[in-house]
């Protein structure tokens, strides 16, 4: 809770972090991202934590994305169908990985919180089962 002080200039509120609700409650920023790459897994790194991601796979081949490296080369990842979009996948993440084989065009459209990337937990495949 949030308090006022005159001996430190005003009143304390917590900066926002990833299990703050209210930030996930509210609008997201806007955030649209396109590429074309072909023969290795990239990773796009989001400026804030996501409320919500939708890939476009506009390839005329599936294409993989997922929350690690070591995800997209164990299984453990999302197949998105040629000429196709994912649904709105409400998920809080830093970043996404998509695999470039055969040469693939996407775009990644997201709606950001207010929660920097930084404070973010980071996971790992090691760390958590199924990434």
């Amino acid at each position: 809770m949030a308090y006022f002080s005159t001996g430190s200039r005003g009143s304390h509120w917590p900066a926002p972090h990833h299990g703050m609700v209210a930030e996930y409650q509210q609008s997201s920023i806007p955030y649209v991202t396109g590429s074309t790459h072909d023969g290795f897994t990239f990773e796009h790194t989001f400026p804030f934590v996501t409320r919500w991601i939708v890939v476009t796979n506009s390839s005329d081949t599936a294409m993989k994305i997922g929350f690690t490296r070591t995800g997209i080369d164990a299984n453990q990842y999302i197949n998105v169908p040629a000429n196709s979009m994912t649904p709105r996948l409400e998920l809080k993440c830093t970043s996404l990985f998509t695999d470039g084989t055969n040469a693939k065009t996407y775009e990644i459209m997201a709606g950001l919180t207010n929660i920097q990337s930084g404070s973010f937990p980071g996971f790992t495949a090691s760390t958590a089962q199924g990434l």
